[in-house]
């Protein structure tokens, strides 16, 4: 069976991670090859780079990791296809059915929808990267906060609220709040900047236009009310008590009284 793999899924999910997870446990180097940059508008030579990066991978025992795939492997006969594209994927299926045995093919992309149905043939191994489910956002909070995990805060919490967050979201907000901690030569990362950078990742992953402090604040009490008082977004920005109350706006039943301010879910 040929040595072929295509992972794929969503960004951030792991999939050049476990590339290079695979080319270290083989103790062999790893070609990385973005399929984007192959790409040229001269005729026939996009084919021509194809050509050259799989005769170089074919020099020495190794791993090809060929990132963003469908920008070469897209599916053909759509409305938009020209010829030229069409000649890049049958140089590609060419080349890939060229490739001997020492070398090990891997394939990225986080659209697999677009890829030619000629080219799944090529690859005996499939691997789907979808987003962590709870017990692997558990695992990956663990692995990242490490010795400067806050006390006061329990890694199921964490888990709960960083749901739809890929692996690395959550190493961007790790790396961010323990940076924040070295800084203030504070042991461990304290919960409500961890918390807080975390709410400010999310809106932006659901297109939240947070424009100001107080679009901020705002979401963070909407996000997370449980741990955004308005005694602890006071002390984390520096204002007043009063102050929050009248960012926030709320009713006397506890909901946002102007949803429609940037920030706001509906």
């Amino acid at each position: 069976m040929p040595n072929r793999m295509v992972i794929y899924g969503p960004p951030g999910t792991g999939k050049t991670q476990a590339a290079r997870w695979i080319a270290a446990q083989l103790q062999v180097p790893m070609l990385t090859v973005r399929c984007d940059t192959l790409i040229s508008s001269l005729l026939g030579q996009t084919s021509r780079n194809l050509r050259r990066v799989f005769e170089y991978a074919q020099e020495m025992p190794c791993v090809l990791f060929l990132d963003e795939f469908d920008a070469l492997a897209g599916a053909r006969g759509n409305e938009r296809d020209v010829g030229e594209l069409q000649r890049v994927v049958i140089a590609l299926l060419q080349n890939i059915d060229a490739l001997p045995d020492s070398t090990i093919l891997l394939a990225a992309t986080n659209h697999d929808q677009l890829l030619d149905h000629a080219i799944w043939r090529r690859f005996s191994f499939r691997v789907p990267m979808p987003l962590p489910d709870e017990v692997l956002r558990s695992a990956l909070w663990v692995q990242f906060l490490g010795n400067y995990a806050p006390r006061d805060v329990g890694i199921q919490e964490l888990a709960n609220h960083s749901e739809g967050a890929s692996g690395a979201v959550i190493e961007q907000v790790c790396l961010d709040a323990k940076r924040s901690a070295i800084l203030s030569a504070k042991p461990t990362v304290e919960s409500t900047e961890l918390f807080r950078r975390l709410g400010l990742t999310m809106a932006l992953a659901q297109g939240k236009v947070l424009a100001s402090i107080e679009d901020e604040i705002q979401w963070l009490r909407h996000w997370y009310p449980k741990h955004f008082s308005y005694r602890v977004l006071a002390a984390a920005y520096g204002v007043s008590n009063r102050q929050i109350m009248n960012m926030v706006k709320e009713d006397s039943n506890g909901n946002s009284g102007d949803t429609s301010r940037p920030g706001k879910s509906g």
